[in-house]
């Protein structure tokens, strides 16, 4: 065999790893996508309750204003800044989403310590209920954050390997930090 045979069987070999690793790599993509919209829409569930949980503390815990204004402040912040599935493979718009979602993951835990001094809330059936739901909802979160870092690091190994990697940097695709990595970065 010459040497332009050769090369010509090289090149085919490349294009069909190619095609078919560039397939997986979209697909994985996607997967990463789709459990980043289901983080997303827990965020939503439990910012949808945020008010609800303030209305009904508010007429009880007067003098705590200072952790009600907290509250307030954190859910201003994190309404959803990620607009679309493309930015979800984004980090930095991931990790400017992620840092009011810390904040106010951390604002309603000293909201549901404090109604600890209250009595009178805690016996309250609607403020139990909004509990429970808001309970359920970090839990929610807690969920789809695990299945997008699952995805991620499926997504990562994929691409990672060799050969797919040079399928990989011939498509564009990136490694993207893990979901932690990116929490961990935005405190």
């Amino acid at each position: 065999m010459g040497r332009l045979t050769r090369g010509v069987i090289s090149m085919s070999v490349v294009v069909m790893l190619t095609a078919c690793s560039g397939d997986t790599m979209e697909q994985l993509e996607t997967h990463v996508r789709q459990a980043g919209v289901k983080v997303l829409t827990a965020y939503k569930q439990r910012e949808r309750l945020v008010p609800q949980l303030l209305d009904a503390a508010d007429w009880t815990m007067s003098s705590e204003q200072e952790v009600m204004n907290e509250v307030s402040v954190a859910y201003r912040q994190s309404q959803l800044r990620l607009s679309n599935e493309a930015s979800l493979v984004d980090p930095q718009e991931v990790r400017e989403a992620l840092f009011p979602q810390a904040a106010l993951s951390s604002a309603l835990a000293e909201l549901l310590i404090t109604t600890e001094r209250y009595p009178q809330l805690r016996a309250d059936p609607y403020f139990q209920s909004l509990v429970t739901q808001l309970q359920s909802a970090e839990s929610n979160i807690a969920d789809q954050q695990l299945q997008y870092q699952q995805h991620l690091e499926q997504y990562n190994d994929y691409i990672g390997a060799f050969p797919n990697w040079i399928t990989a940097k011939i498509l564009g695709y990136e490694k993207q930090p893990l979901f932690l990595e990116v929490w961990d970065a935005s405190y």
